[in-house]
């Protein structure tokens, strides 16, 4: 994510196609940041990640699949 230094907080929402928030993570912000999100519970299907920083929202449409 490319924060800037002065972000506060990152909001990482994981929504199902019905638009329910299923996983929510908060992050601590700063300068560029990388974090690994725990998804083994999920069920196979498609979700959409809605990231929130300095005002910003970004929302990406993502396939997720069982190993």
């Amino acid at each position: 994510i490319p924060a800037s230094s002065e972000t506060e907080t990152v909001l990482v929402e994981l929504l199902d196609l019905t638009g329910n928030v299923v996983k929510t993570w908060r992050f601590d912000g700063g300068a560029a940041m990388q974090e690994n999100l725990d998804i083994n519970d999920l069920e196979n299907g498609i979700y959409v990640l809605r990231i929130s920083f300095d005002g910003r929202l970004v929302q990406q449409k993502r396939i997720v699949k069982a190993g």
